[in-house]
């Protein structure tokens, strides 16, 4: 029974990986592949009925040119989330040391009386456990 749910969860999840991934879509048309972006399919539609070769070249040029400017843009915003990840994740760190280095230097050592008996020490530190 367990591995039959175990066995279910693991294609669950590869299935949603595989429908998750569909970011562009691939349209197989008269013997022509053709990308589907999102960001440009209504240029795309617009330029379908543009007859003029030389118009269609320009438009197909500034259309690359916008990929890899867009491309470029996306690169270098990963990387300033990258630093920031890390520079957030040094300051938990250091934020998390500082805390433990006050919470250490907060308790303090409680002395014992050595004229005391080892019972009431025991009492006491019993009576201790119980206050937290």
């Amino acid at each position: 029974m367990k591995h039959q749910i175990k066995t279910l969860l693991v294609l669950f999840c590869i299935a949603g990986l595989a429908i998750s991934q569909s970011k562009k879509k691939e349209i197989v048309s008269k013997d022509k592949v053709m990308n589907i972006d999102p960001d440009t399919r209504n240029w795309d539609d617009l330029d379908e009925n543009i007859k003029d070769p030389e118009l269609k070249e320009l438009l197909k040029e500034l259309n690359n040119d916008f990929k890899n400017e867009r491309d470029i843009l996306k690169e270098n915003f990963k990387n300033k989330m990258d630093k920031l990840k890390k520079e957030y994740s040094n300051k938990r760190k250091d934020l998390r040391k500082k805390y433990k280095k006050e919470k250490r230097t907060n308790k303090k050592a409680k002395s014992l009386d050595p004229n005391k008996k080892k019972d009431e020490v025991n009492s006491i530190k019993k009576k201790e456990k119980t206050k937290k």
